[in-house]
């Protein structure tokens, strides 16, 4: 090829190769732009990420001790057990839908409940799908566990209806995540079970102080052993889905085992 030939076909060159670059370039921008929210599924084993919603409505006052303590009580025990925990806690009422007050927190580094003052009715659905959104920007692991307090039916919601919120809660467990529902003196299997949660992960109390007392650790112990057993080698995504259907049988088969 003589020199002006040369020199042509290397120009061509350069430009389809300077095209190549531009479009793998826009192609990878395109991809991040497209998803912002984005993150990155830290795999961990056995690394809980908790999520916890407190109804504050005005029905709850006169338990705001109760509530206290069991939460205290509730992060004592687990910082007790080897490995790590993240905890997420939010309020909610009608003044205030979803109130973050403990975000992505090391479970060792977690203080007290010090805001806990019960105000206004309860917006229970639109609650419980602000914390499916924030759980869903947030998590960092597979081990997603949402607990839910209450002692009220659903009666202020401005934007979520039943229906819609069945469907994300049932969208979220067919990857596993695990769904518990604490009512206080409320048919708390009607009221969990129209929302998706499911039998094995509910339970009912006194709205009382000792009522109170008895959920928050029923709660402890069963995140005790939900987390024992997910740090084991060998925990698959199966396993995990068996586990969102049941919370407290975790505990349960080791109260079993421990008294055969």
């Amino acid at each position: 090829m003589d020199g002006p030939g040369r020199v042509f076909a290397l120009l061509i060159a350069s430009v389809a190769l300077s095209a190549t670059v531009v479009c793998l370039v826009g192609a990878s921008s395109a991809r991040v732009d497209h998803h912002p929210d984005q993150r990155p599924v830290k795999t961990s084993r056995g690394v809980v990420h908790a999520f916890f919603l407190l109804d504050r409505t005005g029905s709850m006052r006169g338990q705001e001790h109760a509530v206290r303590a069991g939460f205290s009580k509730f992060v004592e025990e687990q910082r007790a057990m080897q490995g790590d925990m993240l905890l997420d806690v939010a309020q909610f009422d009608s003044t205030d839908p979803f109130e973050m007050i403990i975000e992505s927190q090391h479970i060792a580094e977690v203080k007290p409940l010090e805001r806990f003052e019960p105000r206004g009715t309860t917006p229970l659905y639109d609650a419980v799908s602000s914390m499916i959104d924030h759980a869903e920007r947030t998590a960092t692991t597979k081990e997603v566990i949402l607990v839910v307090f209450t002692d009220g039916q659903e009666n202020a919601s401005m934007r979520m209806k039943q229906k819609a919120v069945l469907q994300r809660v049932e969208e979220k467990k067919k990857l596993g995540w695990t769904f518990v529902f604490l009512g206080a003196d409320i048919d708390s299997y009607a009221t969990g079970g129209s929302l998706g949660y499911a039998r094995g992960s509910t339970r009912s109390h006194a709205a009382t102080a000792a009522g109170y007392a008895s959920a928050w650790s029923d709660v402890s112990h069963a995140m005790s052993a939900q987390r024992f057993r997910r740090s084991a080698r060998g925990y698959t995504d199966a396993k995990r889905l068996a586990a969102s259907k049941s919370y407290f049988s975790a505990a349960e088969s080791a109260k079993k085992s421990k008294h055969a």
